[in-house]
């Protein structure tokens, strides 16, 4: 069964705020892991972050399956790494 346009639109609405997340979340992991280190042991800092990121790849990797990017992005992933392959195994030494 497929689903309406305007449905779609929103599931890939969805998983773009998803994916600008992660992406936000990544970039600052550096800047608050520097800040943090100067009050919070570095254990309990992990153990913080750890307990944030988490929930957020959870609901990302529920979003990506639930429309059927797995596949597609393991297409692509196996592509490139048979172009990858190829490559080397062309290359002059």
């Amino acid at each position: 069964m497929r689903q309406a346009p305007l449905q779609q639109l929103g599931h890939v609405l969805h998983s773009m705020a998803a994916l600008l997340l992660l992406a936000v979340m990544w970039g600052l992991s550096i800047p608050v892991t520097k800040l943090g280190l100067q009050g919070v042991p570095p254990l309990t800092l992990t153990a913080l972050w750890l307990s944030c990121v988490t929930p957020a790849l959870g609901r990302l990797r529920s979003t990506l399956v639930g429309l059927g990017l797995q596949r597609r992005l393991e297409a692509v992933s196996g592509a490139l790494l048979i172009a990858l392959g190829a490559r080397l195994a062309l290359e002059q030494r």
